[in-house]
């Protein structure tokens, strides 16, 4: 009986090899012809442009399989809408009203469609016609000419892909060696930004999704969620790469993705960062509170190039400005449920990150500063929208903030030992104080900023709140003076 067993054991661990190198070859194909504008085999790595030139795919790549040299493909993006897409190909095209509604809902729903089929000469000829030039200065649409045979082979990898996903649902052997092939390596894609020949597969996703359609995307997010994330270990692994590589995620999903966030990689932070165990984790080995606080930190505030001082980012614009809430919200995640600072090994990662939100709130309450008018000075603060932007997208992490450091001894006092250091010494170099600034921390607790000259106050005096949260706690407030501090 156990002899049998065994033979099984072995059976099974050598069926899941042969699977993970089926799948590991079907995710190669996927990086290298999903992930990258490949528009000829001269595009393609040497092995797989041999593959293409023997072999006739046509008779399962139907969607596309044409006997034309090339196709002109328009693909989807969340930056222009139905009309302005509708129009473009009516304008450039001569499309009829129905056929512009087909072409718009077919790119809608499948994230790209063919506008024209035939010789190369004649589908660069319609390229070069349409152009989209709105009223809103939106973007040009993404247009490429692709070669038939490359076409026929993404329909095919597509396909394989889906096939793949739906195998990883019917058994364990399936699911373990699915997960196995997408955290494997072994191969250097042409469009590659690492430098790292062995990197997993699951990371040129991560970083290069920007690269393809709303159709592979929403497979591969499908993949990440429904199997990837489900095993304990397996979601370690990915939050570690994601961690690795957050700069990057998120630096193409602000300035290069047109498409919205529940298409990105970026969007399974959420998955990552409400876990505790995992939060904890990334906390002491990859330093996640640090990373995420310094980012938003240097992102909310970056440095002037002809000052060369930090000064609050225009946030109103509407890209990328509106997609900086994600810092925040990462950062409130993780607070959600953040580690106790019992740990002695902990306090150390902790301090590092509550810096650096610390500093946000405090150059954004040295920068706040609006000229009082009675009742209306909200009409004469040119920068009120941007600075209330500001205030909105970073409240929940505020919030969690306070939260944490009402149940946390040794966060309220880090809080409050930062704060007082950087009122009482003033040392600040990005922000030398100013001679006629005054600060008085009253015997309620409150700081006060005033501009003696200008009469200037703050509407938002969130650092300062930070400290009068803090120091309200009777077994806190013992260990301090309370006297009133005044300096000029």
């Amino acid at each position: 009986m156990k002899k049998e067993q065994v033979e099984v054991s072995e059976s099974d661990k050598m069926l899941r090899i042969r699977i993970k190198r089926l799948f590991s070859q079907i995710l190669r194909l996927a990086v290298e012809l999903l992930y990258d504008n490949v528009c000829t085999t001269n595009c393609l790595s040497e092995k797989l442009r041999k593959i293409v030139e023997n072999t006739d795919l046509s008779a399962v790549a139907n969607t596309y399989s044409t006997n034309n040299e090339c196709s002109l493909i328009l693909y989807n993006d969340e930056v222009h809408s139905y009309d302005q897409v509708e129009r473009m190909l009516k304008e450039s095209v001569n499309a009829t009203a129905e056929q512009a509604h087909i072409y718009a809902t077919h790119i809608d729903k499948k994230g790209r469609t063919s506008l024209k089929t035939g010789a190369r000469a004649d589908c660069e000829e319609v390229f070069k016609i349409i152009r989209f030039d709105g009223k809103d200065k939106l973007p040009k649409i993404k247009l490429l000419v692709i070669d038939s045979n490359i076409l026929e082979l993404q329909e095919v990898t597509y396909r394989l892909l889906s096939w793949m996903n739906w195998l990883a649902g019917q058994g364990e052997i399936f699911r373990s060696a699915f997960c196995d092939a997408y955290l494997s390596s072994g191969f250097y894609p042409r469009r590659n930004s690492l430098e790292d020949t062995t990197t997993p597969f699951i990371t040129h996703i991560m970083i290069s999704d920007i690269h393809t359609w709303k159709a592979v995307r929403s497979i591969m997010m499908k993949n990440l969620l429904e199997t990837m994330l489900k095993d304990p270990d397996n979601k370690m692994k990915v939050a570690e790469i994601f961690t690795d590589h957050y700069h990057k995620i998120y630096d193409n999903f602000f300035y290069k993705d047109d498409h919205d966030q529940q298409f990105s990689s970026s969007s399974i932070s959420v998955q990552i960062f409400t876990t505790p165990t995992v939060v904890k984790e990334l906390m002491h080995s990859h330093g996640l509170f640090e990373k995420i606080g310094k980012m938003t930190y240097d992102w909310y505030f970056p440095i002037n190039d002809k000052s060369g001082m930090r000064e609050l980012k225009t946030l109103t614009d509407r890209k990328p400005g509106n997609r900086a809430q994600c810092y925040p919200i990462d950062i409130t995640y993780i607070l959600h449920n953040p580690p106790s600072s019992d740990d002695e090994n902990l306090r150390t990662v902790v301090k590092d990150g509550i810096f650096w939100l610390l500093e946000m709130f405090r150059l954004f309450e040295a920068r706040d500063g609006v000229k009082w008018s009675h009742k209306n000075h909200v009409e004469h603060e040119p920068d009120w929208e941007n600075l209330m932007t500001f205030i909105f997208s970073v409240q929940s992490t505020y919030t969690r903030l306070l939260q944490w450091a009402h149940r946390d001894e040794f966060v309220a006092d880090y809080c409050i030992s930062t704060i007082l250091e950087r009122y009482l010494q003033k040392t600040d170099d990005e922000f030398p104080p100013k001679s006629y600034d005054r600060n008085v921390l009253n015997e309620k607790f409150n700081f006060i900023p005033i501009d003696v000259q200008t009469k200037k106050v703050h509407i938002y005096n969130m650092y300062s709140r930070i400290f009068t949260h803090c120091i309200s706690s009777p077994e806190i407030s013992s260990r301090y003076n309370s006297h009133q501090i005044a300096y000029r």
